[in-house]
């Protein structure tokens, strides 16, 4: 008859406990993110102003409760009849031949990445965005195609965006910072 040896397991869980105590464990929460989706959106050259921007943004947002304040400055709910898209909905167009545009989103928490699927107005390489003052990157020239522009920045629950010259943007997505 085999006895129960009681120090023997006692042996073997503590071996095991220590084991797991310095094997690194990682665990990591899912990243947080609000998409800013413009393809609802039916005017075409409607320029969008201040005092309506938070709630044409908020119908738009995935999530709706992060974001708390936006302000813009030459952005339009579609194109009208120039670029390369003309007479479309379902986008913004940012800019003018003369102006830039300019967008301003408060989050209530920090956001420390942000994407946009975008294209040129033109085919000339000459439209482009800047995040929060950080390196300006050329808005996509590839034809009729939009591709994502990728901006990492120091958390910040604002995101100011300037475009210079004219872009389309299909939509905007923002990542928040973790808590960690």
């Amino acid at each position: 008859m085999n006895k129960f040896n009681f120090k023997s397991l006692v042996a073997v869980l503590l071996t095991v406990l220590m084991v797991f105590s310095i094997v690194p464990v990682s665990v990591s929460a899912a990243e947080t993110s609000v998409t800013i989706d413009f393809s609802s959106l039916t005017g075409k050259n409607v320029e969008i102003t201040s005092s309506d921007a938070l709630s044409t943004f908020k119908s738009c947002a995935s999530d709706d409760s992060y974001l708390t304040a936006v302000t813009v400055s030459k952005i339009y709910n579609g194109n009208g009849s120039g670029g390369l898209k003309p007479q479309t909905a379902g986008l913004i167009k940012t800019g003018t031949s003369s102006k830039n545009g300019e967008l301003t989103m408060t989050f209530t928490e920090k956001v420390s990445k942000v994407e946009l699927v975008c294209h040129g107005w033109k085919v000339d390489g000459t439209d482009t965005v800047s995040v929060n003052g950080g390196a300006t990157q050329n808005a996509p020239t590839n034809g009729d195609i939009t591709e994502t522009l990728t901006f990492e920045i120091d958390a910040s629950e604002t995101v100011a965006i300037v475009f210079a010259k004219r872009v389309f943007v299909t939509s905007i997505t923002v990542y928040f910072a973790s808590a960690g």
